[in-house]
């Protein structure tokens, strides 16, 4: 007898879990020149989704390019927080979403944002509201 193993048609590839919740925020694209780095003095209004601990997606109506440096400030007030939370990030993908004709983009965050730690311990505050808290050490408070 012979036994066949398929493999899954779908696998988890994100490295952390994400937030049902959404809020609005707003954006500047960071331009690099040479050793510089400055930002666009335009400042874009998008919608921050699922977010997790490392990353966020980001609709807006334009689209935004792979690679993207970003200034974020994301609007907390509307979940119930005093002030808003500025993040950095990157753009790790982009794809036109055809059910809501907006861009979607995959946001990297990086560690050394200004507000990173408010930004940790409001995410695994949602974790715990929502009952996906996993006590392990990648979620536990420092």
């Amino acid at each position: 007898m012979k036994l066949k193993l398929r493999k899954p048609q779908w696998t988890e590839k994100r490295d952390s879990v994400r937030v049902e919740m959404e809020c609005p925020l707003e954006f500047q694209v960071i331009k690099k020149r040479g050793m510089f780095r400055t930002k666009h003095k335009e400042v874009q209004k998008g919608l921050m989704l699922k977010p997790s601990l490392f990353g966020m997606r980001l609709s807006c109506k334009e689209p935004v390019p792979q690679g993207t440096e970003l200034d974020i400030t994301v609007e907390l007030e509307t979940i119930g927080f005093m002030h808003p939370v500025d993040l950095r990030g990157r753009v790790v993908w982009s794809d036109y979403n055809g059910k809501t004709s907006r861009y979607d983009q995959g946001v990297a965050l990086h560690s050394a944002s200004r507000d990173m730690d408010e930004w940790e311990k409001i995410i695994r505050r949602k974790l715990a509201d929502m009952d996906y808290f996993v006590k392990s050490e990648s979620f536990t408070e420092k």
